[in-house]
C-alpha cells in the first residue's frame, strides 16, 4: 500500500495546459477574481530556448520579464503591443525604478501577436543564455517573473506608466515540473497535513518546519510519494 502526502503549505509549480504550451499560470486577476493576465510557455532542451505566450486583457501594451528578486531593478524585460500599424516587441533592461531602457541587443524574438475583443495576445521566444550581460539567464530552479500592462498603446514607441495595480511578480519553475500527472496504485491513500495558527511574516521568503507523528495504523512498511502536475 502507498501513502500520498498532501501538504497545506503551497508549492507553486507549472500546470499542465496541453497543446503547444504545456505549462501555464495566471499572473493577474481583476477585483472579481477573473483572470486578466495569463501566461503559457514551453521550452526546448535541445535548442535551449524558451517560448512564452501571454494573453492580457488590454488594448494597450504588456510587459513581461525576468527579475533577480521580484523587483524592477536588474530585470530583463520585454514590452509589446498591437496597433493599426503592426505588432511590436522591445527588449529592455531596468537599472532603476523607471521605464526600462532599450537593450542594444534585441534577444527576445517576436513570433506572433494579435488584438481582439479587448485582449492582447503575444508570443515570443529567446535563448536560455544569450551572452548579453543585461539579460538574465533562464536556469533550472525557481525564477522570479515580473509582469505589467498598460491601458493605452505607447506614444512614439514609449510605454506609459502602468500604475500601482497593473503589475506584479510571481515565482515560477520555468524549466521543470511534470506535464502529465503520474499514475498511482489503486490502493493509494491520502494523508493531509496542515499547519494551524500560523501567521506568515511580511518577508520575501519564509521557511516553516514542523514535525508530525503518522497515524498508528501501519502494520508493515509504507512508502510516501509526492505527486504533482
Amino acid at each position: 500500500m502507498w501513502w500520498r502526502i498532501e501538504w497545506a503549505i503551497f508549492i507553486l509549480l507549472p500546470l499542465a495546459f496541453g497543446g503547444q504550451f504545456p505549462f501555464s499560470a495566471t499572473l493577474l486577476k481583476d477585483s472579481s477574481g477573473q483572470p486578466i493576465y495569463e501566461l503559457q510557455w514551453s521550452f526546448d532542451v535541445v535548442q535551449q530556448t524558451i517560448t512564452f505566450n501571454v494573453l492580457v486583457k488590454t488594448t494597450g501594451w504588456i510587459g513581461f520579464g525576468l527579475s533577480p528578486d521580484g523587483g524592477m531593478i536588474g530585470s530583463d524585460v520585454v514590452t509589446g503591443w498591437v496597433n493599426s500599424t503592426g505588432v511590436y516587441l522591445q527588449d529592455r533592461y531596468a537599472d532603476a525604478q523607471a521605464l526600462p531602457s532599450i537593450d542594444d541587443h534585441q534577444d527576445w524574438l517576436l513570433l506572433s501577436g494579435n488584438e481582439a475583443n479587448g485582449w492582447t495576445n503575444l508570443t515570443f521566444t529567446r535563448k536560455w543564455v544569450t551572452g548579453d550581460s543585461r539579460d538574465r539567464d533562464v536556469l533550472v530552479g525557481t525564477a522570479r517573473v515580473v509582469f505589467s500592462r498598460g491601458i493605452l498603446d505607447p506614444v512614439t514607441m514609449v510605454p506609459q506608466y502602468h500604475g500601482p495595480t497593473d503589475r506584479g511578480a510571481i515565482s515560477l519553475n520555468l524549466l521543470g515540473g511534470l506535464v502529465n500527472k503520474p499514475s498511482l496504485p489503486s490502493d493509494a491513500q491520502n494523508l493531509t497535513v496542515t499547519v494551524t495558527n500560523v501567521t506568515v511574516p511580511a518577508m520575501s521568503t519564509t521557511y516553516w518546519c514542523a514535525g508530525y507523528k503518522l497515524p498508528d495504523v501501519f502494520s508493515q512498511k509504507r512508502y510516501i510519494v509526492q505527486s504533482v502536475n
